[in-house]
């Protein structure tokens, strides 16, 4: 039987900021470093980790995990996240800080390809500003 590859709906955001570095020390082998880490930090595939954004400001990290199965274990990797994943990264990127971390439904038009969420952005409120 041909298998058909199972889209998993939801999705961690978050937002780190590292202290001790700059957009421009800030690269390709730091961005990797930080991909591994979270993977090894939240068990789950290098693939799932998503930088989208490397912003001034010290350093401002966008990034996501993403093809998470259940809203459970999304809520249960977002509040990991928060508590490890500063620590797990201070030995090889210095400080760090978690700015935010949430759970959420992956778009159903998104959950093949990645897009950035806008800021407004669903997070579980149904109160439209």
């Amino acid at each position: 039987g041909v298998s058909t590859p199972v889209v998993s709906p939801y999705t961690v955001d978050f937002t780190l900021a590292f202290h001790d570095l700059t957009v421009e020390t800030f690269g390709k082998k730091e961005t990797k470093t930080l991909r591994d880490t979270t993977a090894d930090v939240m068990k789950v595939t290098k693939q799932q980790v998503q930088i989208s954004k490397v912003e001034a400001g010290s350093v401002i990290v966008v990034g996501q995990v993403v093809g998470i199965a259940d809203r459970t274990s999304a809520d249960k990797m977002s509040k990991g996240l928060i508590k490890s994943i500063a620590k797990a990264v201070s030995s090889t990127l210095g400080s760090c800080q978690v700015l935010n971390a949430a759970s959420s439904k992956t778009p159903t038009s998104t959950a093949s390809g990645f897009q950035p969420a806008p800021a407004s952005a669903d997070r579980g409120s149904s109160q439209a500003t």
